[in-house]
């Protein structure tokens, strides 16, 4: 983060842009302080940066949590007596999920999407509407929480097509999630549903939820993006005419200590937003397969 105007007077502060020769990184020294336009239009791309990657953190923590369960080998935990795990890996992935969706619906659209939010919530109550799915995995997480439940009963495995393969089934412990009146009354599915086998495999309702929790956060992510363009446009017209084309790190470490061996140690660099954290940002959205992010 940079310094505030105030505080630039209690350090001395030294600029150095970062050089790229033969692939070795060296810094070169900038013989002069970075202009008050400069600082705020680093600020301004750093806040709009640190908004977006806060919201694909929380994203990419309730994605992680579906990973470790969909690789879980059940064959490897019996092994090793550690069939808990599954129950514990479920219980996070509803955890994790419930937390980002509520904090991605309740504070994160209404500040940082405001003139969006209306037409984004009518697109997360529609999956919660027309989504069995997502109102079982939804609500199954207080059911845990405050049942003390775990919310796999059995786990059933069946021969596979292939020599040796096992198809393995986490089975819901709905029958004791029905015990619970007040939280299953929520989900509003009937007891027909459930006649059908196969919607009691937990997998079967996590495989949609995060789907559709990601189509979610695309869209949310999207229209941030949409909301700012004219802003990082301007912010990357401006930084083009500037040394912030170009990496830039400060510290508080002199050219001349840097160059006293016996002090290297002590050299720390702060880095500053410039340019090419722009361009990255652009890449990490492309990779998430946000709309309408294209460079200019």
């Amino acid at each position: 983060m940079l310094f505030l105007e105030s505080e630039k007077i209690l350090v001395n502060r030294y600029y150095y842009k970062l050089v790229i020769e033969n692939k070795q990184k060296t810094l070169k020294y900038i013989d002069k302080e970075l202009t008050d336009k400069e600082l705020n239009l680093s600020q301004k791309l750093d806040n709009i940066i640190l908004i977006a990657e806060h919201l694909m953190g929380m994203q990419r923590i309730m994605v992680d949590s579906f990973l470790k369960l969909k690789k879980v080998n059940f064959q490897t935990l019996k092994k090793v007596g550690d069939t808990d795990q599954i129950n514990e890996l479920v219980i996070n992935l509803v955890s994790n999920a419930k937390l980002f969706i509520d904090y991605l619906d309740r504070r994160w659209a209404p500040k940082y999407i405001s003139d969006f939010n209306e037409e984004w919530k009518s697109e997360c109550s529609a999956f919660y509407d027309e989504s069995e799915s997502y109102r079982l995995c939804y609500h199954l997480r207080n059911f845990v929480q405050h049942s003390g439940t775990f919310p796999i009963e059995q786990i059933s495995e069946t021969s596979g097509y292939g020599q040796n393969e096992v198809n393995t089934t986490f089975i819901l412990n709905i029958d004791a999630f029905k015990e619970f009146k007040k939280e299953f009354s929520k989900l509003n599915i009937s007891d027909l549903y459930w006649e059908d086998k196969s919607n009691l495999s937990f997998m079967k309702h996590a495989n949609k939820y995060v789907t559709q929790l990601t189509a979610l956060y695309q869209l949310a992510l999207s229209k941030y993006i949409q909301a700012n363009r004219d802003t990082l446009d301007e912010i990357q017209a401006n930084m083009r005419d500037t040394v912030l084309r170009n990496p830039i790190a400060w510290s508080n470490t002199s050219p001349q200590e840097i160059s006293n061996a016996a002090k290297q140690n002590n050299f720390i660099i702060h880095p500053v937003v410039t340019l090419p954290d722009l361009y990255r940002f652009y890449k990490k959205l492309e990779e998430e397969k946000i709309i309408n992010v294209k460079r200019s």
